[in-house]
């Protein structure tokens, strides 16, 4: 479906290509038969990489390209119908075969836009499907620091602090400091 979407973009293209040269319509001075394809190609290529590898983001976004095709779609439709309604051409020599093209070229537009509306119609239908079945629960993460908060009165900080069992005996006290004394120097010279 997505690169039936694509082509029918191309082929859009091409027909607005082909407006240039046949009798005056609404839709060509809109430029919706040039900037509408270029968002069905981006929401055709956005709807396969979707599909590809699934995640919310491209899905989200699949389904936000997906809803504005519909809407450029329509609106080219709407433009398409006002000119086979008042197609006309200037030289007049050379009306009937303007004219005949213009309803021929007209025509398609009119088969291209509503195949893209239903396209992208039904595209936004599954993607609205696969976000429901997505789960909206996002996963929660708690950050525990280890470091002592300093701005605790030392009352405060001691009636929290466990108390551990002391695994090792305490270490024995060093041994007392001999300072060097008159005495101790003659007792060694």
């Amino acid at each position: 479906m997505q690169i039936v979407l694509i082509l029918a973009a191309i082929l859009q293209v091409a027909v607005g290509i082909g407006l240039f040269f046949t009798t005056f319509s609404a839709s060509l001075p809109s430029g919706i038969p040039f900037w509408g394809p270029i968002f069905y190609i981006i929401a055709g290529s956005l709807t396969i990489a979707a599909q590809a590898k699934p995640s919310i983001c491209l899905i989200k976004g699949s389904l936000s390209l997906n809803i504005l095709t519909i809407v450029f779609s329509a609106i080219g439709l709407v433009l398409t119908c006002v000119d086979l309604g008042i197609i006309w051409c200037f030289p007049r020599r050379l009306c009937r075969s303007r004219i005949i093209g213009g309803y021929f070229i007209d025509s398609i537009l009119l088969v291209t836009n509503l195949l893209l509306f239903c396209l992208a119609m039904s595209l936004s239908v599954f993607g609205c499907r696969s976000l429901s079945q997505a789960s909206s629960i996002v996963p929660q993460v708690f950050v525990i620091q280890n470091d002592v908060v300093i701005s605790m009165p030392p009352s405060v900080y001691f009636a929290t602090v466990p108390a551990f069992p002391q695994t090792q005996p305490p270490a024995p006290p060093p041994p007392p400091y001999m300072g060097d004394t008159e005495d101790d120097m003659k007792k060694t010279a």
